[in-house]
Protein backbone atom coordinates (compact mmCIF):
# COMPACT_ATOMS: atom_id res chain seq x y z
CA UNK A 1 0.00 0.00 0.00
CA UNK A 2 1.45 3.35 -0.99
CA UNK A 3 1.98 6.13 1.52
CA UNK A 4 -0.80 8.29 0.03
CA UNK A 5 -3.24 5.39 -0.10
CA UNK A 6 -2.43 4.52 3.53
CA UNK A 7 -3.04 8.13 4.58
CA UNK A 8 -6.41 8.18 2.84
CA UNK A 9 -7.34 4.85 4.42
CA UNK A 10 -6.35 6.08 7.90
CA UNK A 11 -8.28 9.31 7.42
CA UNK A 12 -11.39 7.41 6.28
CA UNK A 13 -11.11 4.97 9.18
CA UNK A 14 -10.74 7.87 11.62
CA UNK A 15 -13.82 9.63 10.19
CA UNK A 16 -15.78 6.38 10.46
CA UNK A 17 -14.77 5.99 14.12
CA UNK A 18 -15.82 9.58 14.84
CA UNK A 19 -19.19 9.00 13.18
CA UNK A 20 -19.60 5.76 15.12
CA UNK A 21 -18.85 7.57 18.38
CA UNK A 22 -21.39 10.32 17.56
CA UNK A 23 -24.05 7.71 16.76
CA UNK A 24 -23.30 5.84 19.98
CA UNK A 25 -23.61 8.98 22.10
CA UNK A 26 -26.85 9.88 20.29
CA UNK A 27 -28.27 6.41 20.99
CA UNK A 28 -27.26 6.52 24.66
CA UNK A 29 -28.84 9.95 25.16
CA UNK A 30 -32.05 8.89 23.42
CA UNK A 31 -32.12 5.66 25.42
CA UNK A 32 -31.71 7.55 28.70
CA UNK A 33 -34.49 9.96 27.81
CA UNK A 34 -36.80 7.11 26.74
CA UNK A 35 -36.32 5.13 29.94
CA UNK A 36 -36.75 8.24 32.10
CA UNK A 37 -40.10 9.05 30.46
CA UNK A 38 -41.09 5.36 30.39
CA UNK A 39 -40.46 4.96 34.15
CA UNK A 40 -42.51 8.10 34.85
CA UNK A 41 -45.42 6.74 32.79
CA UNK A 42 -45.27 3.35 34.52
CA UNK A 43 -45.23 5.10 37.91
CA UNK A 44 -48.32 7.08 36.91
CA UNK A 45 -50.03 3.90 35.73
CA UNK A 46 -49.26 2.16 39.02
CA UNK A 47 -50.56 5.16 40.96
CA UNK A 48 -53.75 5.19 38.88
CA UNK A 49 -54.26 1.45 39.42
CA UNK A 50 -53.85 2.01 43.16
CA UNK A 51 -56.37 4.86 43.00
CA UNK A 52 -53.83 7.51 44.01
CA UNK A 53 -53.87 9.60 40.86
CA UNK A 54 -55.35 10.22 37.44
CA UNK A 55 -54.83 7.95 34.47
CA UNK A 56 -52.22 9.13 31.96
CA UNK A 57 -53.64 10.76 28.87
CA UNK A 58 -53.08 9.62 25.30
CA UNK A 59 -50.37 12.23 24.69
CA UNK A 60 -48.16 10.63 27.33
CA UNK A 61 -48.46 7.22 25.67
CA UNK A 62 -47.73 8.82 22.29
CA UNK A 63 -44.64 10.54 23.71
CA UNK A 64 -43.27 7.27 25.08
CA UNK A 65 -43.99 5.51 21.78
CA UNK A 66 -42.29 8.29 19.79
CA UNK A 67 -39.23 8.21 22.04
CA UNK A 68 -39.13 4.42 21.72
CA UNK A 69 -39.17 4.66 17.93
CA UNK A 70 -36.47 7.34 18.06
CA UNK A 71 -34.33 5.17 20.35
CA UNK A 72 -34.71 2.10 18.15
CA UNK A 73 -33.97 4.16 15.04
CA UNK A 74 -30.77 5.50 16.63
CA UNK A 75 -29.80 1.96 17.62
CA UNK A 76 -30.43 0.66 14.10
CA UNK A 77 -28.35 3.48 12.59
CA UNK A 78 -25.50 2.76 15.03
CA UNK A 79 -25.59 -0.97 14.31
CA UNK A 80 -25.72 -0.39 10.56
CA UNK A 81 -22.72 1.91 10.76
CA UNK A 82 -20.77 -0.55 12.91
CA UNK A 83 -21.53 -3.39 10.46
CA UNK A 84 -23.27 -5.41 13.16
CA UNK A 85 -26.33 -7.25 11.92
CA UNK A 86 -29.35 -6.23 13.93
CA UNK A 87 -32.31 -8.37 14.85
CA UNK A 88 -34.69 -8.72 11.96
CA UNK A 89 -38.35 -7.81 12.20
CA UNK A 90 -39.39 -11.42 11.81
CA UNK A 91 -37.22 -12.63 14.69
CA UNK A 92 -38.61 -9.91 17.01
CA UNK A 93 -42.16 -10.99 16.20
CA UNK A 94 -41.24 -14.66 16.63
CA UNK A 95 -39.68 -13.95 20.02
CA UNK A 96 -42.81 -12.10 21.17
CA UNK A 97 -45.01 -15.00 20.04
CA UNK A 98 -42.77 -17.51 21.80
CA UNK A 99 -42.97 -15.53 25.05
CA UNK A 100 -46.75 -15.42 24.76
CA UNK A 101 -46.99 -19.15 24.05
CA UNK A 102 -44.76 -20.06 26.99
CA UNK A 103 -46.70 -17.79 29.32
CA UNK A 104 -50.02 -19.20 28.12
CA UNK A 105 -48.87 -22.67 29.13
CA UNK A 106 -48.62 -21.51 32.74
CA UNK A 107 -51.66 -19.24 32.89
CA UNK A 108 -53.89 -17.07 30.74
CA UNK A 109 -51.44 -14.56 29.34
CA UNK A 110 -52.13 -11.02 30.54
CA UNK A 111 -49.32 -8.56 29.89
CA UNK A 112 -48.42 -6.11 32.61
CA UNK A 113 -48.97 -2.44 31.69
CA UNK A 114 -45.20 -2.03 31.39
CA UNK A 115 -44.84 -5.08 29.12
CA UNK A 116 -47.87 -4.04 27.07
CA UNK A 117 -46.35 -0.58 26.55
CA UNK A 118 -43.03 -2.09 25.45
CA UNK A 119 -44.84 -4.32 22.95
CA UNK A 120 -46.75 -1.30 21.60
CA UNK A 121 -43.52 0.65 21.16
CA UNK A 122 -41.92 -2.25 19.27
CA UNK A 123 -45.03 -2.79 17.16
CA UNK A 124 -45.26 0.94 16.40
CA UNK A 125 -41.61 1.06 15.43
CA UNK A 126 -42.03 -1.91 13.13
CA UNK A 127 -45.17 -0.41 11.59
CA UNK A 128 -43.56 3.02 11.05
CA UNK A 129 -40.41 1.47 9.65
CA UNK A 130 -42.36 0.15 6.67
CA UNK A 131 -41.21 -3.44 7.02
Amino acid sequence: MSYRRRQVWLQTAHMHLEKLQVLRVSYEQTRGEYFRVHRALVARLEAAVDGCGPWPDAAEYALVAALGRKMLSALREYLDCSNVRHTSVRSVEEKMQLIQRLSANERLWQPSPEHWLEMQVIAGFLRDDGQ
